[in-house]
């Protein structure tokens, strides 16, 4: 039975859909997982897509040509990072992003209170602070004499009684 998908085709074999492509469990092949590794009616074995006709398929594994890479041969970029590359397209983890999964994602996308480098770091706005800018900073800590918070989008300092300034 095949497993229905958010995309527009239908996996077989326990296979699962991902941008409209199969992912094959095990011993499964095929654009819909449709095939077994081994073919029971001549003992041949099969390959993903026939190795795209960029590599030789080898008990059932495709022996990509230099440079092609993939389970089908049918990528002509390495995707990085461990993500899948598959009908020449990576899938990558949730820590990265790009065409090659190269950028790896800030943590809490900065709290909206920053920019995120494609090494994976905040940069915070002013005001904010820690890993993922999610700690609010005033200057001089208020010098110990308030509280520090966000008024109207801003970071100020609300002085304790008998104090007053930035």
């Amino acid at each position: 039975m095949g497993k229905e998908c958010d995309c527009n085709i239908t996996c077989k074999n326990g296979g699962v859909c991902k941008d409209n492509v199969c992912l094959c469990k095990d011993t499964f092949l095929g654009e819909l997982c449709q095939d077994n590794v081994e073919d029971t009616a001549n003992n041949k074995l099969n390959c993903i897509n026939n190795c795209k006709d960029n590599g030789k398929c080898i008990r059932g594994i495709c022996q990509c040509k230099e440079g092609y890479f993939g389970q089908d041969c049918s990528m002509n970029k390495k995707c990085l990072n461990n993500s899948i590359g598959l009908n020449n397209k990576c899938y990558c983890t949730s820590d990265y992003y790009g065409e090659l999964c190269e950028f790896k994602r800030c943590p809490k996308n900065c709290s909206n209170n920053g920019k995120c480098t494609n090494e994976g770091n905040c940069i915070c706005e002013e005001g904010f602070e820690g890993p993922a800018c999610d700690i609010i900073k005033c200057k001089y800590n208020c010098s110990n004499h308030g509280v520090c918070m966000i008024d109207e989008s801003k970071v100020i300092c609300k002085c304790d009684m008998g104090f007053n300034g930035d």
